[in-house]
């Protein structure tokens, strides 16, 4: 699977990020999230991924606008399954393996495992959709 390649459907992209189609089409509509291909919506697994951590971050108090300018950098390319988005006192950086918290000075820090959740989604969008029949 190309992480870049947008050619997943809205409804695919809300059920791997986790977020209802509602929201999902809020945030493609007031914040431009996804691709578009004629009149469908596309999107990568680039962009679940941000969806994804974006709601995370969102949950934690960051603004949604704010998640998703941070997250389109730090989630640029694919990242290892041990990485983890730092931001203290607003200002984000990758950083792989462990973080001391207790050696942070900073007065606010939100810590998110981008690494495992992008391979989180990543996998649903992998595994095969079985039909269940009655």
């Amino acid at each position: 699977m190309r992480y870049a390649l947008r050619d997943l459907s809205r409804e695919d992209a809300a059920r791997a990020a986790g977020v209802p189609i509602n929201t999902l089409d809020v945030w493609v509509h007031r914040y431009h999230v996804g691709g578009k291909r004629g009149s469908a919506r596309l999107f990568s697994p680039r962009d679940v991924a941000i969806i994804a951590n974006a709601r995370k971050l969102e949950r934690a108090g960051l603004a949604v606008p704010e998640a998703l300018r941070v997250l389109e950098q730090a989630l640029h390319d694919p990242p290892e399954a041990d990485t983890i988005l730092v931001i203290e006192d607003g200002q984000p950086r990758r950083v792989r393996g462990d973080f001391n918290l207790a050696a942070s000075n900073a007065e606010s820090v939100t810590c998110l495992w981008i690494g495992h959740i992008a391979d989180h989604v990543i996998s649903k969008l992998e595994a095969p959709r079985v039909a269940i029949q009655n």
